[in-house]
Formats: C-alpha cells, structure tokens, sequence
C-alpha cells in the first residue's frame, strides 16, 4: 500500500519496512530482517546522513541481527562503512563522529577485539578533549576498562588518572570521581604499587568526608527553612 501510494523510495514505507524487519527477526528470519533493515539503512544514510537517529537505529538492528547469525565481520563492516560516510560528509559534526566510534569501540568490546576498540577509543577522546565533559571521562574510563582487560594494568591506571582529571573538573560529579579513584586505588595494588594505592584512598576518604558535611549541612539548611 504505501509503495503504491507514496513510492518505495519514501520515509513512510521505510518506516514500514524496518517493522517489517522487526518482526522477521523476532520469527527468527534473520536472513529477511538483514535485507530489511539494510535497505532502510541504506536509505537512511543516503537521505539523512549516516549519523541521523534513523540510520543510528537501524543500524544498531542490523548489527544485532548480525551477531545473532554470528556474523560479527559483516557487522563490523557495516560499522566501518558507516564511519567512513561520516568521515566524507562535507561540514561534518565532529561530536556525531566520535560517538559513532565510542559506540563501535563498546561493540568491539563486547567482541573481545580490543586492538579495534583501542583505535576507536583513542580517536573519540581526541574528538571529546575538544569541549570535555563527561563523555570524555567515559571514553577515558572504558579505554582503561581494554588495557586491563588486555592485561595492560599500567595503562589502565593512566587512563583512569586521565578521567579522573576531568570528572574533577565536573560539578556534582564526585560520586564519579569516587568510582573512579577506588577504581584506580585497586589496580595500584595489583601492581604493588602500595604508597599511591594509599595516597589514592585517603582523597578519597577525604572526598566522601566533605560529601557527608556538605549533606548534613544541606539538611540543617532544609530544616531550618521548614521551620
């Protein structure tokens, strides 16, 4: 109906064929969900940009359908292509493109492919460094997460110190900060490395101590307002 009356090359039935492609991945065809959802994403990518939300999505369905066949290369090329049609586009969003690669990094991860992620990782925090914040924390804190995880204990404190360098920066983010400093105090010991394990933990005994005042204070204040 809707390529009879609007044409086959039209947002409506795209819309209608990336459902299509929900339901055969949900009565396990995967084979007519990958077509489904990789003409849609062609489409998308071609009319929108490959980092407008609809292509995102329909991305993030073909690539399940992918790993649910075990076809993690055909998932990760389609990653790849995406990335380099970002990389083409004139007057391109930066921003777009390093969450492209953190989100291609945190599949990779998953994949146990850890060089890939790496290589991401460190060119979405170039991009993030530009304007900062927590993105660029994360990006920090989940590249720690690849080198410890390849056995790099040493990096991954570097990358934490990283992190921790900008969720300081960061108002009301010392919870995170906390995390990522007990994070960081844990791997120093493993590494035997006792007197910055120690130094690490007693910032952040200090850090929790002025939370707890800053706490009571705020509830002395709350009180006396009610009263």
């Amino acid at each position: 109906m809707h390529e009879t009356i609007v044409g086959s090359e039209h947002d409506d039935t795209i819309a209608v064929l990336v459902e299509l492609g929900a339901v055969h991945r949900d009565r396990g065809c995967k084979n007519f969900a990958v077509s489904c959802f990789r003409h849609a994403l062609r489409y998308y990518q071609r009319t929108k940009g490959p980092a407008a939300r609809e292509a995102m999505e329909t991305l993030s369905r073909l690539v399940a359908c992918y790993e649910e066949s075990d076809e993690r290369d055909k998932a990760g090329a389609e990653y790849e292509r995406a990335l380099s049609l970002l990389e083409r586009e004139i007057g391109r969003d930066l921003d777009e493109m390093g969450e492209m690669q953190f989100n291609f990094a945190s599949t990779c991860i998953r994949w146990g492919n850890y060089t890939r992620a790496r290589e991401l990782l460190g060119e979405c925090i170039g991009t993030f460094r530009r304007r900062g914040g927590a993105r660029l924390a994360v990006a920090h804190e989940t590249l720690a997460h690849v080198e410890e995880n390849s056995g790099h204990f040493t990096d991954a404190v570097r990358e934490l110190a990283n992190a921790g360098k900008v969720w300081a920066k960061l108002p009301d983010r010392r919870k995170e900060l906390i995390a990522n400093m007990n994070y960081r105090a844990d791997l120093l010991e493993q590494l035997k490395r006792k007197k910055e394990a120690a130094w690490v933990r007693e910032q952040v005994a200090a850090l929790e101590a002025d939370t707890e005042k800053e706490l009571k204070s705020a509830g002395v204040q709350a009180a006396v307002r009610t009263a």
